[in-house]
C-alpha cells in the first residue's frame, strides 16, 4: 500500500513540474535579431543565478550545430565515447514521448526523480530573481540551463551538446569553450528566423565557432560553404570537411544519409580523444579503431528510422516510425522506408502514411517530399523519368523554326495568348500576381536574379521565370531560389506560380518586350529595362531606336519604371514611350564598386543597381520598409541579397572534379556583342588573380544556329588577346572552335 501511494506522490510531482515546465513555453512570433539578442544575453544572467558559471566552464563540451542530423551525430558521438570508459552526458532535441529524452547519462534517458529533483533547484531559484526586467527563461532555455545544471552536478567527462536552433543565439551556445564543434548538413529550416538563403542561414550556425577551437563540417552547397569558411577564418579556426563513412560500416542508425553523420561523429570523437590525452589504434579492416565499430554499430536514438511490429500481430502489422521535419530529411526518411519495404516484404502489402506536424511547420513543404519519393521509389525504375522525358517531348512539340516575323504576326501570336489565359481560366489569377517585369538586351538575367535574392531575404515567397537555361528548362522556373522539382514541373507546366501561391513573381522578358508571351500581365508593380544593344535584330529591328521601343513595350500606365544609363538613341525612346503612357522613368547608376555581389564581373554592379532601385520600389508599394545599414546605404538584406545571388552559367568557376588544381573551367553564357566583352574582361581578371604560374587558356566557343559567330567570337577573342598580352598576365591563349563556325 505504501509502495503504491509512494509511486502516485513520484508522479504527481513530475506532473507538477512538468505543468510548471508548460508555463514557459511562448508562442514564436517573428524574432528580429535585437529580440534574439536580447534573450540570449539573458543567459549569462541566468547562470549567474543557479551558480553555474564555473561549473560550465569546466565542463569538456562537443557543440553541434546544423539542419539535419545533429541528434544522429550527437548519438552517434556519445555512443563512441561511452566506449572508452568516459561518462557521458548528452543533450538533443526535440523528444518523442517524454521531455527526459532530452537528457541522457552514459546512454540512459535521466530518472524521474532525478529530473524533478534538478528541475524545481533551479526553477525557484530562477523564479524567486525574476522580474518584468529579467523574466523567465523561455521553454527551451530552461532545458538548456537544466542540462548544464544536470551534467555538471553528475560530473560527466564531456557533454555532446546539440544545439536546438540556428547557432549564434542559441540557448547551447552560451559556452565559451567547447572541445570540439561540428555542422551537420545545412539547408531551409526556421527561415522566418534564421534567414531565406542558405548564406543567411550558414551564418547562424556558424555562430557555434570559437577562436581556435577545432571545427569540422560535411560537404555543404557552395552558398553555404562560402560562408562557413569565411566565419572560421576571421576567427582562426580549423575548419575540415568530412567525407561518407564506407557503406560497408555497421550503423545502429540506418539511412544512407547517417553514413555522413557518423562519419561527423567520427572526426569529432578522435579530435576529442586526442585533445584528451586518450590514444587508440585503427583496426586493419576498414581504418576505424574497435571501440569507433562497436559504438557506431550500437548507436540508438528514439524516433529516428525506428521498425516496430505490433506486439500483437508482429507479423501483419509494422510500423516505421521517423521524426523528419525538413524537405530534404523528409526525402531521406521516405528513401530508408522505400527501402525497408522493399527488403522487408515478399508480398504486396498495403501501405499507410500517418503524417504529422507541429503548426511551425508547413505540410505543404512536406507531405509532397514524402509522397512523391515514395511513390517514385515504388514504380518500376525510370518511371519517374519516362514522365518528365514525356513531358519534354510534349514541350519539343511547341517548337517552331524561327522565321522573320512581321509586325502583323507577332500581333497576332501575341492576342493568342489571351485566349490561352481564358482556356486555363488562369485570367484571375494572373491578375492577382505581384510582377516585377524586366526586359532588355543584356543582364535581364542577372537582374532579375539579385531581385529574387534580395526579396527572398525579406520572408516573401518567390517565384523567378528566367531564359534561356543552360541544361535543364526546370532552370527558368525557380521557388524560393530552388527550380521546380520534375514532380511540380510535370505536374503544374505553366500553371506554376499561380497554383504555388507565390508573393512575388519576378519575371524575364524572353524576347523584345511589346509582343514577348510575358506582357500578357496587365499591371505588373514596377518594370526595368536593363542595357540595350543589338541583338534578335530580325524580329525587333536593326537600329537602337526600334529596338528600344519594342523593349519599351512592357511600360503599362502608370507603372513606375526604370533604366540604366542608355545610348542617346535608345534613351529617347524610352523617355518618348514613358511619357506617353505617364510612366515616371528613373535611370538608375552603378553600386559602388565595394559592394560584394554573387554574380561576378564590373557590368553586374549596373544590374545590382537596378534590382536594387525594383525591389525598393516592390516592397515600398506592399508597405515593407526597411531601414539603411549606415556604412554602405542599403539595408542588411539588400546586402545580403545581392552578395547571395546565384545563377548558374553566369561566370562561373568550376574546378575540375579530378584534377581541381590542373584544370578550371570559366564558363558565362554571354550571347550579344557587348556581354562577349564583359565576359572576356571578367575571365581575363580571374585568370590573373587566380593563376600564378604559367598556364595555357584553351576557349571552347559555341552558339545556336540563330546567332552570327563572326559577330561574337571576334570581341570575345580581341579583348581576351589583348589582356593576355600584358606582362603581368603573361598565358599563352589558344582558340578552339567547332568545325562548322565560319570564323
Amino acid at each position: 500500500m505504501a509502495s503504491e501511494e509512494d509511486e502516485d506522490e513520484s508522479s504527481a510531482r513530475y506532473q507538477n513540474a512538468l505543468n510548471a515546465l508548460s508555463s514557459l513555453i511562448t508562442k514564436r512570433s517573428l524574432f528580429v535579431n535585437k529580440n534574439q539578442s536580447h534573450r540570449f544575453h539573458l543567459l549569462f544572467h541566468y547562470l549567474k543565478v543557479l551558480e553555474l558559471e564555473e561549473a560550465v566552464s569546466q565542463l569538456k563540451i562537443i557543440h553541434v550545430a546544423g539542419t539535419k542530423g545533429k541528434g544522429s551525430t550527437c548519438t552517434f558521438s556519445e555512443s563512441i565515447l561511452r566506449g572508452y570508459g568516459l561518462r557521458t552526458g548528452l543533450f538533443t532535441s526535440p523528444h518523442l514521448i517524454d521531455v527526459r529524452e532530452r537528457f541522457r547519462l552514459n546512454g540512459i534517458e535521466i530518472s524521474q526523480e532525478k529530473f524533478v529533483d534538478y528541475f524545481w533547484c533551479c526553477f525557484h531559484k530562477l523564479k524567486e530573481k525574476s522580474s518584468n526586467e529579467i523574466p523567465m527563461p523561455t521553454y527551451f532555455c530552461f532545458l538548456a540551463l537544466l542540462a548544464f545544471k544536470i551534467f555538471s552536478t553528475e560530473q560527466v567527462d564531456v557533454v555532446i551538446l546539440e544545439v536546438g536552433l540556428g547557432g549564434r543565439y542559441d540557448a547551447t551556445n552560451v559556452i565559451q569553450k567547447p572541445v570540439v564543434c561540428g555542422i551537420t548538413s545545412l539547408g531551409y529550416d526556421h527561415m522566418e528566423i534564421l534567414g531565406h538563403t542558405l548564406a543567411e542561414i550558414a551564418a547562424e550556425k556558424a555562430g557555434i565557432f570559437k577562436s581556435g577551437v577545432p571545427a569540422f563540417t560535411v560537404p555543404q552547397p557552395d552558398e553555404a560553404m562560402r560562408v562557413l569558411n569565411e566565419k572560421a577564418s576571421k576567427l582562426e579556426v580549423k575548419l575540415q570537411v568530412v567525407e561518407p563513412l564506407d557503406s560497408s560500416q555497421r550503423l545502429g542508425l540506418q539511412g544512407e544519409h547517417q553514413f555522413l553523420n557518423a562519419s561527423l561523429a567520427v572526426a569529432l570523437c578522435s579530435t576529442f580523444l586526442q585533445k584528451i590525452g586518450i590514444e587508440d589504434k585503427n583496426d586493419d579492416t576498414n581504418g576505424l579503431p574497435e571501440r569507433f565499430i562497436s559504438g557506431l554499430s550500437n548507436a540508438y536514438l528514439m524516433g529516428r528510422a525506428m521498425i516496430v511490429p505490433d506486439s500483437e500481430l508482429p507479423e501483419e502489422i509494422v510500423f516505421y516510425l521517423d521524426g523528419a521535419h525538413s524537405p530534404e530529411s523528409m526525402e531521406a526518411c521516405a528513401t530508408w522506408f522505400s527501402q525497408q519495404v522493399k527488403e522487408r516484404n515478399k508480398k504486396r502489402s498495403e501501405q499507410i502514411l500517418l503524417f504529422n506536424c507541429m503548426s511551425v511547420r508547413d505540410p505543404c513543404l512536406l507531405l509532397p517530399r514524402l509522397r512523391t519519393k515514395c511513390t517514385d521509389q515504388e514504380e518500376d525504375e525510370g518511371e519517374s523519368s519516362a514522365r518528365y522525358q514525356n513531358a519534354l517531348d510534349a514541350l519539343s512539340s511547341l517548337i517552331t523554326k524561327r522565321s522573320l516575323f512581321v509586325n502583323k504576326n507577332q500581333s497576332h501570336r501575341f492576342h493568342l495568348l489571351f485566349h490561352y489565359l481564358k482556356v486555363l481560366e488562369l485570367e484571375e489569377a494572373v491578375s492577382q500576381l505581384k510582377f516585377i517585369h524586366v526586359a532588355g538586351t543584356k543582364g535581364k538575367g542577372s537582374t532579375c536574379t539579385f531581385s529574387e535574392s534580395i526579396l527572398r531575404g525579406y520572408g516573401l515567397r518567390t517565384g523567378l521565370f528566367t531564359s534561356p537555361h543552360l541544361i535543364d528548362v526546370r532552370e527558368r522556373f525557380r521557388l524560393n531560389g530552388i527550380e521546380i522539382s520534375q514532380e511540380k514541373f510535370v505536374g503544374y507546366f505553366w500553371c506554376c506560380f499561380h497554383k504555388l501561391k507565390v508573393d512575388v513573381v519576378i519575371l524575364e522578358v524572353g524576347l523584345g518586350g511589346r509582343y514577348d508571351a510575358t506582357n500578357v500581365i496587365q499591371k505588373p508593380v514596377v518594370c526595368g529595362v536593363t542595357s540595350l544593344g543589338y541583338d534578335h535584330m530580325e524580329i525587333l529591328g536593326h537600329t537602337l531606336a526600334e529596338i528600344a521601343a519594342e523593349k519599351a513595350g512592357i511600360f503599362k500606365s502608370g507603372v513606375p519604371a526604370f533604366t540604366v544609363p542608355q545610348p542617346d538613341e535608345a534613351m529617347r525612346v524610352l523617355n518618348e514611350k514613358a511619357s506617353k503612357l505617364e510612366v515616371n522613368l528613373q535611370v538608375v547608376k552603378p553600386l559602388d564598386s565595394s559592394q560584394r555581389l554573387g554574380l561576378q564581373g564590373e557590368h553586374q554592379y549596373l544590374n545590382a543597381s537596378l534590382a536594387v532601385a525594383l525591389c525598393s520600389t516592390f516592397l515600398q508599394k506592399i508597405g515593407i520598409e526597411d531601414k539603411n545599414d549606415d556604412t554602405n546605404g542599403l539595408p542588411e538584406r539588400f546586402i545580403s541579397g545581392l552578395s547571395n545571388a546565384y545563377l548558374m552559367g553566369r561566370a562561373m568557376i568550376v574546378p575540375d572534379s579530378e584534377l581541381p588544381e590542373e584544370i578550371v573551367f570559366y564558363l558565362d553564357g554571354a550571347h550579344s556583342p557587348e556581354s562577349m566583352e564583359a565576359c572576356a574582361t571578367w575571365f581575363s581578371q580571374q585568370v590573373k588573380e587566380r593563376n600564378k604560374k604559367r598556364s595555357e587558356q584553351i576557349l571552347l566557343f559555341n552558339c545556336m544556329s540563330v546567332r552570327d559567330p563572326c559577330l561574337l567570337l571576334p570581341r570575345l577573342r580581341t579583348k581576351c588577346t589583348d589582356r593576355a598580352h600584358q606582362e603581368e598576365t603573361g598565358g599563352k591563349v589558344s582558340f578552339h572552335s567547332y568545325p562548322y563556325l565560319k570564323i
